[in-house]
């Protein structure tokens, strides 16, 4: 292996490890949304077994919330974007949350194939540095 080579390799290898960190990163923001979105579904299942006055806390943000009463248990609110905000069934909502954690786990396994194929080829480049350290 030339000198030239040796440097290519070392440069695609903090390459790779850079894109490794990233793939990491990303890979656990997925992992954090397909936690809310399990948790929206539970809660979805959950909120209609509540009766119709039951004391409730509505969160406002990040773990800030206002007490209220339930008035309705079949039936949510939801942005669809641009402020607006349309009225939909318990199913309809929850039909809409299992699409998307649909759409999320197969987005994950795409992240996951590549973080591995990543990987794995870190190590390949690492192995030939060093048996290349070690002729030398």
């Amino acid at each position: 292996m030339s000198e030239k080579e040796i440097q290519q390799k070392y440069l695609e290898l903090q390459l790779l490890n850079t894109h490794i960190n990233q793939l990491s990163n990303q890979l656990n923001a997925l992992d954090q949304q397909m936690l809310s979105l399990r948790i929206l579904d539970e809660s979805i299942k959950d909120i209609r077994d509540f009766k119709i006055g039951t004391d409730i806390l509505v969160p406002l943000g990040e773990g800030i919330f206002v007490s209220g009463k339930l008035e309705d248990n079949r039936k949510v609110l939801l942005n669809i974007g641009n402020g607006i905000v349309v009225e939909k069934s318990m199913d309809e909502a929850k039909e809409m949350v299992l699409k998307q954690i649909q759409e999320l786990k197969g987005l994950i396994e795409q992240f996951d194939n590549e973080f591995n194929n990543t990987v794995l080829r870190s190590q390949e480049l690492q192995q030939a540095l060093v048996e290349h350290s070690r002729e030398h």
